[in-house]
């Protein structure tokens, strides 16, 4: 099972750095475990980068630094049932929100169209530069679920995606 798994994440990580790393964005699904449910000792706003603590979304980051993509020019954003699109510096406090359930209030899809089209700014190739996620070409959604792939989809449009649905199948773990 390990060599089909080395198989197919060699073929994922071929076909991810084929792409032109400006024109590509990985986004990432929030996780519903964050660090506070593991120690209540922490700030009350952390970056989300550190708070998510769901088992996927540490795989990912694993995952993404054990493969360099940052070092090769590729960016990453999470998508929260709370916050919509962030960054993974962006500072979040604990929630339980469930993008796909009404009753828990989510970020609306108006909201996710308005996000893809405000500029944000990055720092690039060292210096800051004018993004938008509705520039991006190339999406590779990692442990999306079937709503926020389609809410991904309906708030950034027509797009070429690459979607993994568990990143551990790929790795093995």
């Amino acid at each position: 099972m390990k060599d089909e798994n080395a198989h197919k994440e060699n073929g994922i990580v071929n076909i991810i750095l084929n792409l032109k790393p400006a024109k590509s964005l990985f986004i990432v699904s929030c996780t519903r475990e964050k660090i506070w449910d593991f120690n209540e000792e922490i700030d009350s706003f952390i970056e989300a980068k550190s708070a998510y603590y769901g088992k996927e979304f540490k795989e990912f980051l694993k995952w993404y630094e054990s493969l360099d993509f940052r070092k090769k020019g590729y960016h990453w954003i999470i998508l929260s049932g709370k916050y919509g699109y962030i960054e993974p510096q962006h500072p979040i406090c604990w929630y339980d929100i469930n993008m796909a359930n009404p009753d828990h209030y989510p970020i609306s899809l108006k909201s996710l169209k308005n996000q893809s089209k405000q500029i944000r700014k990055w720092y690039i190739d060292g210096k800051y530069k004018k993004v938008r996620l509705d520039n991006f070409e190339n999406l590779v959604c990692i442990n999306c679920d079937v709503f926020y792939i389609e809410r991904i989809k309906s708030s950034l449009g027509k797009k070429n995606y690459i979607s993994i649905d568990r990143i551990e199948k790929i790795i093995g773990e």
